[in-house]
């Protein structure tokens, strides 16, 4: 009996946070403008954090429960927008870029994932690399394929491989059990070939500590009390 009180207690907290989020994504809709316009806003006044933040949220509750009955999905409406700006030079677009990475990577879904992966094939600027490296890092529920292309970018792009390794620990650690060992395996591997690069030796380190895997301690135990240190 105890055990059906507590489903039927978890069902109904699950219940009235649906209905929660559903009664916030209505205020949204209401407090902002649709999607486009409200981007190009943001493309004027970058410094905008609490329309910013509402579009944020927006996209992360439509990513769980969908786009509202008369509402086109918002992500779509992100990711044209992105595509419009993928091509230029203009800071001000680099910058507004950067504010959409920053969309992406919480919101959570494979296309967002797919739309960042597109934007390392693209992006050259060093400073807005890092950035959506840092956006890379922060996204939720990670994708497989997501992560096993960022690690082959990682292997192959030497220029963008030190600041995406510390993004590839963090989405490791939010990865299945499976997922988590072959990226420590991953990692291990490129720190005992990393002998003679102390920077990647750093940044290897670094990653192994963000997968908060307890598979990396005995190997880091041992590499410290080598000679490779």
């Amino acid at each position: 009996r105890m055990k059906s009180e507590y489903v039927e207690s978890t069902l109904m907290a699950e219940f009235n946070q649906t209905l929660d989020d559903l009664h916030t994504m209505e205020i949204l809709h209401q407090r902002i403008p649709p999607v486009t316009e409200a981007l190009l806003t943001l493309h004027h006044n970058l410094d905008d954090i609490k329309l910013a933040d509402e579009l944020q949220l927006l996209l992360e509750l439509e990513s769980k429960h969908g786009s509202l009955p008369g509402y086109k999905p918002a992500l779509d409406d992100v990711l044209s927008y992105l595509e419009k700006l993928q091509q230029s030079d203009n800071p001000e677009d680099i910058r507004m870029r950067t504010v959409i990475y920053s969309l992406l990577g919480p919101e959570g879904s494979l296309a967002s994932q797919k739309a960042l992966l597109h934007a390392l094939e693209t992006v050259t600027d060093e400073k807005e690399r890092n950035s959506l490296s840092l956006y890379i890092a922060l996204t939720t529920n990670p994708h497989p394929t997501f992560i096993s292309q960022i690690q082959e970018i990682i292997h192959s792009n030497t220029q963008m491989k030190d600041s995406l390794l510390l993004a590839y620990g963090a989405l490791a650690s939010k990865s299945s059990p499976e997922v988590n060992q072959k990226a420590v395996n991953f990692l291990l591997d490129k720190l005992n070939s990393a002998k003679d690069d102390s920077d990647s030796v750093v940044h290897l380190i670094h990653s192994l500590g963000n997968s908060a895997s307890g598979l990396t301690i005995d190997p880091l135990l041992d590499y410290a009390n080598s000679e490779n240190l």
